[in-house]
């Protein structure tokens, strides 16, 4: 013991290799955290990437602390240079404040945490990390409600939330109100198969619709609002070229979106040619008595 103190006096004398100490320290900390918190997981789970998260931003924070506490009576000697070239640093470091500035209105806002599905400028995904400077995102394709993964990975600058608006679109993970169109020429009347329609939409919610009003019910109370209910709604328009066209939405799992949607498309497309096929039968018969009746030609 008493030959560890020459040791340790001396390291104390000596800054930056006691800087260089303590980081290495606080690094090696952060890594068997995050090690344990993954453990050997092929995929990481919504819990883990915030665990995650508050561990990165806190040894962050602590390397900060460190450095500044080592270095602080220098740090107070240097203010008066500091001062002299603080706006030179200032432009220098114009984009990084801007990024630090939405940073701090983020976590001020409580706009969105790791794990959120958020809409950011033209961008949609899910939220895998968030840091001082910059937000990564999972990408999702919304814009054909196929809410499938992309595999792109986007890394947004903090700086956009200081001009860009921020959708949370969090609820969205679990259940969606899914919207989709039919559109047909206007060859076969819809209206005697709405009913059919509304009572296959029924049949098809049916399994999950208990848990459907539960969450609706959820999100009303957390967004104050009243929104549509978990019912499904039907309506049929039609296009300014004339077509007929059928509005559906529905509140379903979002993994199953798609999967009631081809169900309800094809029951429709059933009935549609079905009806078809019976027009061209009636048509035929029509085009056969009307030959039999013809005098016949000489």
């Amino acid at each position: 013991m008493e030959q560890l103190l020459p040791l340790v006096a001396q390291l104390q004398d000596n800054k930056p290799l006691l800087t260089l100490v303590a980081l290495l320290g606080l690094l090696t900390l952060r890594f068997i955290i995050l090690k344990w918190i993954r453990h050997d997981t092929a995929f990481v789970s919504d819990e883990q990437r915030k665990s995650m998260f508050y561990t990165k931003n806190l040894m962050a924070l602590a390397i900060f602390s460190t450095v500044i506490g080592l270095w602080w009576s220098e740090i107070q000697h240097a203010a008066l240079s500091v001062a002299a070239i603080a706006v030179a640093l200032v432009l220098a470091s114009k984009e990084l404040i801007l990024c630090f500035s939405g940073s701090i209105l983020r976590a001020s806002s409580r706009a969105f945490t790791v794990g959120d599905w958020i809409e950011l400028d033209r961008f949609r995904g899910e939220v895998l990390e968030v840091s001082i400077l910059s937000t990564t995102i999972q990408e999702i394709n919304l814009s054909h409600n196929s809410y499938e993964y992309t595999g792109k990975t986007i890394t947004v600058p903090n700086s956009t939330f200081l001009s860009h608006a921020v959708k949370n679109l969090n609820f969205m993970k679990r259940y969606v109100y899914h919207y989709f169109v039919i559109s047909t020429p206007p060859l076969v009347d819809p209206f005697p198969f709405r009913q059919k329609m509304l009572e296959k939409l029924a049949e098809y919610c049916a399994d999950f619709f208990e848990v459907a009003l539960r969450y609706n019910a959820v999100i009303e109370r957390r967004a104050g609002v009243d929104l549509p209910g978990p019912e499904p709604h039907l309506r049929v328009l039609t296009t300014e070229l004339g077509d007929i066209q059928i509005d559906i939405r529905i509140f379903c799992p979002t993994e199953l979106a798609l999967e009631i949607e081809q169900k309800v498309m094809a029951d429709y497309m059933a009935y549609y040619h079905g009806e078809l096929a019976k027009r061209r039968g009636r048509d035929t018969g029509d085009m056969a008595e009307t030959v039999a009746t013809l005098p016949a030609v000489e």
